[in-house]
């Protein structure tokens, strides 16, 4: 029990806060997308930002990303040291890996839209400044 002015009270909670942004992977603590996890958004995260999120350093044990996005783990806070990435789920990241990221990078990596179509897929050249890009599209 903590006494407050006076006040009993059982127990302080605090709400779990979470990044804002639209969740494009996930962290967990245990095998199997189990445990305590951390959905993230596309940005960069220091072990004291995933700490204040509830996400403790070295306790990541599996992951899960979703298609056209990357996700990055880094041995160091501050994104220094080893790191290894991922685009596809993990079940289980492997003893070389297991609790051993301090900080974490998710960024989107899928340049090209594709259209389930039976169109013709065409590219177009598009300049801009002096600079030409091409971008693939559809025709329908």
């Amino acid at each position: 029990m903590w006494d407050n002015n006076n006040q009993n009270c059982s127990k302080w909670t605090f709400p779990k806060t979470s990044p804002s942004g639209s969740i494009v992977a996930s962290i967990y603590d245990d095998l199997n997308y189990g445990g305590r996890s951390l959905d993230l958004p596309i940005g960069s995260f220091t072990a004291s930002q995933l700490l204040v999120y509830g996400f403790p350093n070295k306790i990541l044990t599996s992951l899960k990303v979703n298609d056209g996005y990357k996700i990055t783990l880094y041995s160091g806070d501050n994104f220094t040291g080893e790191s290894v990435s991922y685009t596809a789920n993990v079940n289980w990241i492997g003893a070389e890996w297991n609790d051993k990221m301090m900080s974490v990078k998710v960024k989107f990596i899928n340049e090209h839209f594709f259209f389930p179509t039976s169109s013709v897929l065409q590219s177009k050249t598009v300049s801009n400044f002096g600079e030409k890009w091409q971008f693939p599209f559809f025709q329908w």
